[in-house]
């Protein structure tokens, strides 16, 4: 399972595993295009969204096969 806090947020976002060690994450506007993309090899990674604009997004992630798509709000 993927947590994804704060959420609305405005500095940064926090995704944590706790199913793996490692995971896949993007975010995507809902156009689809790939703002930011990484690979984490802890089971949390802490994200900066600066320079991002406020609005919706959606923030993906995968681990061992599993995909998780969630809303998030930068404000």
């Amino acid at each position: 399972t993927f947590k994804i806090f704060p959420n609305p947020a405005s500095d940064y976002i926090i995704i944590e595993n706790t199913l793996a060690d490692n995971f896949e994450w993007e975010i995507v506007t809902f156009e689809g295009r790939i703002i930011r993309k990484g690979t984490s090899l802890t089971s949390s990674k802490r994200i900066s969204l600066n320079g991002l604009k406020a609005g919706t997004y959606l923030i993906k992630t995968k681990s061992n096969g599993i995909l998780k798509t969630v809303k998030f709000v930068i404000y």
